[in-house]
């Protein structure tokens, strides 16, 4: 069996591909899809900004506008299953030292896995319908 999600961006202001993740798996459980779990997006920016000393510091930051997207030094999107810890998608764009990627994918991590809260309470606030 094989089933296609289409999804339609109606209006933008960053971040749409985690939130494009996040409907249709939340889609797919409220129809009664059989999922092995959910699968939850979410994104974060690297955006260099300067210290008091005048000495550029990168900060890694949740859920990015499109202007912060558009300022960022890179950008990580990440989409995981979160029961079984497992990535399923990783997109990352921009140039950002290993230091900076690992923040923004940690944070990104963590994203996902409060979303997933938030997704399974929707489902059915006993903890979800269909996921395991």
């Amino acid at each position: 069996m094989c089933i296609e999600v289409y999804v339609q961006v109606l209006q933008s202001d960053g971040g749409v591909l985690g939130a494009a993740i996040t409907g249709a798996s939340l889609a797919l459980a409220d129809a009664g899809v059989p999922i092995k779990d959910l699968v939850c997006g979410s994104t974060a920016a690297v955006i260099k900004m300067e210290d008091q000393g005048g000495e550029n510091k990168y900060v890694a930051a949740a859920d990015p506008s499109e202007d912060e997207i558009l300022q960022a030094c890179g950008v990580v999107t990440i989409a995981m299953m979160p029961n079984w810890k497992e990535v399923t998608v990783w997109d990352q764009f921009g140039k950002m030292s290993v230091e900076s990627s690992s923040e923004a994918m940690d944070l990104a991590r963590d994203g996902c896995l409060t979303m997933a809260r938030f997704v399974k309470n929707c489902l059915n606030p006993a903890g979800g319908k269909n996921a395991k």
